[in-house]
């Protein structure tokens, strides 16, 4: 690329630096400023007043981002970072109570976090988010099994116990006729699930009914 051209492109991003620079500190000034000098400094800006209102809720962080120098699209990243690394930790600590945590389930707790916690500046992230931040640290059934295990936490929140025999039928209706016909997989299921959830039997007449909390 020849010198001159090298030369300008850098002009123009020490001029776009320096406009976004010029931003923050506008908006830091907005304020301090009252109604007509703000509003006018909102029209210059084509801002909005709700979105004014996100960014006087996080005043004391832009003041400080301005005294440093920095641009409004830093302001934006380092914003973005918080919020996000708050939204995988309190998903993190969600996690740890469930046995079973799925992608619906996650995108299900975060928009409610999104929403109670007042995270303004993220979205719902994508499953690749998901994925890395909360699931890759968690222990997981086989895909295979998710939703078996997915109704038996449901029952225990709702019940505290699960019956053996409705446990039957729901596998039946969830895995394939082939795999529930044998005695031999199915028995070695029932083991891992009691183990997962650290249940307990409760029996009957000598025989197994239900499972229980430990």
């Amino acid at each position: 690329m020849p010198k001159r051209q090298v030369a300008s492109q850098r002009r123009m991003i020490r001029a776009l630096r320096a406009r976004d620079r010029h931003k923050l500190e506008l908006i830091c000034r907005s304020f301090s400023f009252g109604a007509v000098e703000k509003e006018s400094i909102l029209k210059s800006l084509k801002i909005k007043n709700l979105e004014w209102l996100k960014h006087w809720r996080s005043q004391d962080i832009i003041k400080r981002e301005a005294e440093l120098g920095s641009t409004y699209e830093g302001f934006l990243d380092l914003m973005k970072k918080k919020q996000y690394d708050l939204l995988a930790k309190w998903l993190e600590n969600w996690a740890k109570d469930r046995r079973i945590v799925t992608l619906g389930r996650l995108r299900l707790e975060a928009v409610r976090l999104i929403r109670i916690r007042q995270l303004e500046w993220v979205n719902v992230p994508g499953d690749r988010w998901f994925q890395t931040k909360i699931l890759a640290k968690i222990n997981q059934p086989m895909r295979k099994f998710r939703r078996v295990y997915e109704w038996v936490e449901d029952e225990l929140e709702d019940k505290e116990k699960v019956s053996l025999e409705d446990f039957q039928m729901i596998c039946k209706a969830l895995l394939s006729s082939e795999y529930c016909s044998s005695k031999t997989r199915m028995s070695k299921l029932r083991v891992r699930v009691r183990k997962f959830f650290k249940l307990r039997c409760q029996e009957r007449n000598g025989s197994q009914k239900t499972w229980m909390k430990v």
